[in-house]
Formats: C-alpha cells, sequence, structure tokens
C-alpha cells in the first residue's frame, strides 16, 4: 500500500505511515469528508436561488389593485350615469312644463276656432296657418 501523503510504501493493513506517521484511518476520515462539502457545495451553487418575495404577495398586491381599480372605475360610471340621468329628467320635467303651460290665443286674430298643435304651431280648421300671436 502506498501512503497517500508522502507517498511512502507502507505494509497492507498498518494503521500509519511508516515515514510521515500519518494515520491512515483519519486521513481517509478527513477526505470523505472534504469530498462530501464539495458535492454540497457543488449542489448548492446549482440549485435555483431562493425568491427574494414570496410569490403569493404579488398575488395578492396584484389582485388588490386590480380590485380597486374596478371599484373606482365602477364609481365613476356610475356617477356619470346618475348625473345623465339627472340631466334627462331635467330636461324631461322642462318638456313638460312646456306643453303643460296654458297658451294665451287670441281669437280675434281670425273668426275661425284657433288650433294650436304639439309644435307650437296654430292654424285654423280649414287648414290656415296662423302666425304665433305676439306675447
Amino acid at each position: 500500500m502506498k501512503c497517500p501523503s508522502c507517498a511512502a510504501a507502507a505494509a497492507d493493513g498498518a494503521a500509519e505511515c511508516p515515514a510521515c506517521g500519518v494515520i491512515f484511518a483519519k486521513f481517509e476520515e478527513r477526505r470523505r469528508r472534504e469530498r462530501e462539502a464539495a458535492a454540497a457545495a457543488l449542489a448548492q451553487a446549482s440549485a435555483p436561488p431562493a425568491p427574494l418575495v414570496d410569490p403569493q404577495l404579488g398575488r395578492t398586491v396584484a389582485v388588490v389593485l386590480a380590485a380597486g381599480w374596478v371599484l373606482a372605475f365602477g364609481y365613476f360610471i356610475f356617477k356619470d350615469y346618475r348625473r345623465r340621468q339627472a340631466l334627462r329628467e331635467a330636461r324631461l320635467s322642462a318638456a313638460q312644463a312646456q306643453f303643460a303651460a296654458p297658451v294665451a290665443v287670441s281669437t280675434a286674430v281670425s273668426a275661425h276656432a284657433v288650433i294650436v298643435d304639439a309644435a307650437g304651431n296654430f292654424s285654423t280648421p280649414s287648414g290656415e296657418t296662423l302666425a304665433p300671436p305676439r306675447r
């Protein structure tokens, strides 16, 4: 057998080297630990690195932001809908008030009856179109 430290010849079953005094069992144990440490370092270096931020946190933040955006967008759409509805109701009530107001018609314009249609045009039963009275 050859000494792993000094390469001197030693007897096959000897516990230590006769030239340098190295104990073979301890030397082999140290080499085995060095090989295991090198294998562990190589495995750790080739493994993918751990994420710095939890991926679940990123998903949660994305969902919260999306929900906030949807709520804000919905609020402004609803607000615009309510504004348009109020304008529509105001126009409708103004139109109803315009047509519900009594129209003063002077009968002195003609001896015939005067007809006022929904558009505010004045006419006689015979079909003559009349100018509206001055107010």
